[in-house]
């Protein structure tokens, strides 16, 4: 897994090619630079700062994820706390800075679901599980019962991307089932649907 901490919280998450976990770590990284306790939740500051936050690290996202075992992921500089520093000296709590178009059709849809589930033992597992849209790729393997996902669609068009397919090459993934640890010990075990939105709906 990708590890990190925040506030004293030790963060354990998936690592690529899914890039949940990363930039899970990595937002969280930023939002130490700030007194989020202090914020109303989705009042206009915390709203402002979050989505601030999100937009640095989603083009992060966009730029440099891809499978590892086809593209050198930044991994180490990613996860830096140091890097983090930086990103949060470039949000202006007066103004946003430039927002860019979003796509309406990845909106969540009911194909992805996740469960969270921990014991008394201090057992925990996190599991996210998709077929991506509603029929996933509309193919059943004959006689087993379930439909095969459209995961491919993950993959970025643009041959330039770090996320170009490729044989053999599993494409990006949002899925972030993530544990929160304190003194080595289990306090939370959090996770969600939602596509694209998954990473930031685990942060907050």
């Amino acid at each position: 897994p990708v590890r990190g901490t925040y506030r004293g919280y030790e963060i354990l998450s998936s690592p690529p090619p899914s890039s949940g976990g990363t930039h899970v770590v990595q937002i969280l990284n930023v939002l130490e630079h700030f007194d989020v306790g202090a914020l109303e939740v989705n009042s206009p500051a915390y709203i402002h700062l979050f989505s601030e936050v999100f937009k640095m690290c989603y083009a992060d996202r966009l730029q440099y994820m891809g499978d590892p075992d086809f593209v050198s992921v930044p991994l180490q500089g990613l996860l830096s706390k140091t890097y983090a520093k930086e990103l949060a000296g470039r949000v202006d709590p007066a103004k946003p800075h430039a927002p860019r178009c979003g796509d309406p059709q990845h909106a969540e849809s009911m194909s992805t679901t996740h469960f969270s589930i921990a014991d008394k033992d201090g057992n925990l597992v996190a599991c996210t599980r998709t077929i991506n849209h509603f029929f996933g790729s509309c193919v059943m393997p004959e006689g087993t019962g379930f439909l095969l996902n459209d995961e491919m669609e993950d993959f970025s068009i643009d041959p330039a991307s770090p996320n170009a397919p490729a044989g053999g090459k599993v494409p990006l993934s949002c899925m972030s089932p993530t544990f929160i640890l304190k003194d080595g010990k289990p306090v939370a075990v959090v996770g969600s649907p939602g596509g694209i939105r998954i990473i930031s709906s685990v942060v907050q």
